[in-house]
């Protein structure tokens, strides 16, 4: 009997390589750009809800006020800022919770790490004048001190001895 090969577990990355859809023509009409499929999917719901809310009493009033371009150029809009805009590689969505988030704990002022809320820092004052003062060193070290006799010279001159 052949004794087993021992087994590995390998850790490989999920979903490595994402593709994504893209649509270059739609009936023999080829568009400028190849579109992502969530691109046209967001225009298509954008498109419905702003149908819809252009056919609810009462609340399509500031709908009906702007000019009929607005109704039009929306989803338009919206499709191009949800696609085209970056979000830092995360579902619209996501990114839109992270945002709000972020600018609901700014209002707060309230500051936060690993999800847990830190103390206000804090500044501290002294009343009255401030005074520093040097140490006197216990021994003063004496400074070295040369003296030159004579005169310095260059040249061919001969050099004075200097007597201890």
């Amino acid at each position: 009997m052949e004794p087993q090969p021992q087994r590995r577990d390998l850790f490989v990355l999920n979903e490595f390589l994402v593709f994504e859809r893209r649509l270059y023509q739609f009936a023999g009409f080829a568009f400028g750009r190849a579109l992502k499929i969530k691109t046209i999917g967001y225009f298509i719901a954008l498109s419905i809800f702003m149908l819809i809310w252009y056919h609810i009493p009462i609340l399509n009033i500031p709908l009906l006020i702007l000019p009929n371009a607005f109704s039009y150029m929306a989803p338009f809009l919206g499709t191009y800022l949800l696609v085209d805009v970056g979000t830092e590689n995360r579902p619209p969505i996501k990114f839109f919770k992270s945002f709000c988030t972020y600018h609901w704990r700014k209002s707060k002022r309230v500051t936060y790490y690993k999800g847990m809320e830190l103390g206000q820092p804090q500044s501290y004052g002294f009343n009255g004048q401030l005074t520093v003062r040097e140490r006197q060193a216990a021994k003063k070290k004496l400074k070295p001190t040369y003296r030159f006799d004579g005169y310095f010279t260059v040249g061919e001159r001969p050099v004075k001895k200097v007597n201890p």
